[in-house]
């Protein structure tokens, strides 16, 4: 299991792993709901899923495998910032559907907890069809 360590002046580290493992869960419990037509939490954790993955991306681009606790929070929910903070937005951009599919994922936002509207099965279809391809790309973008 990932832990927190120190550095620099005792600030708290995440490891880079961390987010990814946070990421797979996210997706797992995404998909469980789904298959029990619970589409709206399907929705909320799919957003959470790209979250964390953009961020062990920006850890492994940094290749540093770690982002501190300070930094993690003030990037946040962002996924436009979190996209930036990788330096990934104009590659994202060069590619059509993977574009399109992050700007339809991007109409994620913390506060969807506090909405008592439930969803449909299509447009959770397309949520995890959109995480699940955003996460292959940006796997790929970490290869050399």
């Amino acid at each position: 299991m990932a832990r927190l360590s120190s550095r620099k002046g005792g600030q708290n580290r995440n490891a880079a792993n961390r987010f990814r493992q946070a990421a797979d869960e996210r997706w797992k419990d995404a998909r469980c709901l789904h298959d029990n037509k619970r589409f709206a939490g399907a929705i909320y954790l799919c957003g959470y899923v790209l979250e964390c993955f953009l961020k062990f991306v920006l850890c492994k681009l940094r290749k540093n495998h770690e982002i501190g606790l300070d930094e993690a929070k003030r990037l946040g929910h962002d996924l436009n910032q979190l996209l930036d903070a990788c330096g990934l937005g104009a590659a994202l951009q060069q590619n059509a559907d993977m574009w399109v599919a992050f700007i339809r994922i991007n109409s994620w936002t913390p506060e969807m907890r506090y909405s008592g509207k439930a969803s449909d099965e299509r447009s959770s279809e397309i949520f995890l069809q959109d995480t699940k391809d955003l996460r292959s790309w940006l796997q790929k973008q970490l290869r050399p």
